[in-house]
């Protein structure tokens, strides 16, 4: 399925229908069942996608999405009084780019349902996923602390996570994402919360809540901090490192499970070249946290909370572990699960 082309051809002014002054559209597919079409809405030049339909969304169905990078309503076609369209645009031409890659997705969403699901559910139920995604991110990509974040949580999901699981797919799994109170990866014999350090000291790592390091519940939990370092040359980068992942997973669900898990966080990879900042591996720490390591505590005064605060590392070091025994927990985890 290549929209940009179907789009391209729009904007050259190459046929199509006009559900409305000043927009053109043009029928994906037209030996599917489904009507989806492509649109291009003048002079503004934005991109559309619509979905035909002959009834407004029903509250189970699903709110209209508005988000940073499209707005989502309904319209009818000029001289149309059978059909409606539930269609998607791009909030504006600069964002067509990115929103290339929101129609395409939902469009696949819609064509590949499963039989027992509506076109309408399966289009705004995927609109609700980017709307997180934009949330997150936005048409200009993560910023650079977001970015090394998630480039720690990727070393820790390849050199860690999948290299000591047998099963791929239980290993992307662990990657605790979307959910915000969870720890970066969990198992059911311990978690393992994933902090970067590009500082040129390495003395600290930031805590995001008074939560993160909250151990209730958990038979183990440790912080692992990745120490990294800029380089102008060499290195690697979080982009060629969100590809040796997916090297490593192939094809199949891991990997469809490891995309959506990078859709939540916010990386598309048209967003590449905004992410040129090259490190090296320093080392890596692991600390145990349990009692007696420095951290907020959990219950804070009435009216205190969501606090974001700064770790010392050499306050940890009385709690710091070789980084194997967050292997080793990981090996046990395997029989544990089994």
């Amino acid at each position: 399925m290549n929209l940009g082309e179907l789009w391209r051809s729009l904007e050259a002014g190459d046929g199509g229908q006009s559900p409305e002054p000043g927009v053109t559209v043009r029928r994906i597919d037209p030996n599917a069942g489904d009507g989806l079409f492509a649109g291009i809405r003048r002079p503004c030049g934005t991109r559309m996608l619509l979905l035909q339909t002959t009834s407004p969304p029903r509250p189970s169905d699903g709110p209209l999405i508005q988000s940073r990078g499209f707005v989502t309503a309904m319209n009818r076609f000029s001289g149309d009084s059978t059909h409606l369209h539930l269609f998607i645009e791009s909030a504006a031409a600069s964002f067509n780019e990115v929103f290339g890659y929101v129609a395409g997705d939902v469009a696949e969403h819609v064509f590949q349902r499963p039989a027992s699901l509506q076109p309408v559910t399966a289009f705004l139920g995927r609109l609700a996923r980017w709307k997180r995604f934009f949330a997150t991110a936005g048409a200009d990509g993560l910023s650079e602390i977001s970015a090394q974040g998630l480039l720690a949580e990727l070393i820790f999901l390849r050199d860690f996570a999948i290299a000591e699981c047998e099963n791929p797919e239980a290993a992307v799994r662990s990657w605790a994402v979307p959910e915000p109170l969870s720890k970066d990866f969990q198992y059911s014999n311990g978690a393992i919360e994933v902090k970067c350090s590009v500082s040129r000291e390495h003395t600290r790592v930031h805590i995001s809540g008074e939560r993160q390091l909250d151990g209730t519940g958990l038979v183990a939990l440790y912080l692992l901090a990745v120490l990294l370092e800029r380089v102008a040359a060499g290195g690697f980068g979080l982009p060629e490192t969100v590809v040796s992942v997916r090297t490593i997973l192939g094809d199949g669900l891991a990997r469809n499970l490891f995309e959506e898990k990078l859709l939540d966080l916010g990386y598309l990879d048209i967003h590449a070249p905004v992410y040129d900042r090259r490190y090296s591996l320093h080392r890596m720490r692991a600390f145990e946290v349990r009692e007696g390591f420095p951290r907020v505590p959990i219950i804070l005064p009435d009216g205190v909370g969501d606090l974001n605060y700064t770790l010392a590392l050499s306050a940890c070091a009385p709690f710091e572990v070789n980084p194997d025994v967050i292997r080793t927990l990981l090996r046990e985890s395997r029989s544990h699960d089994a």
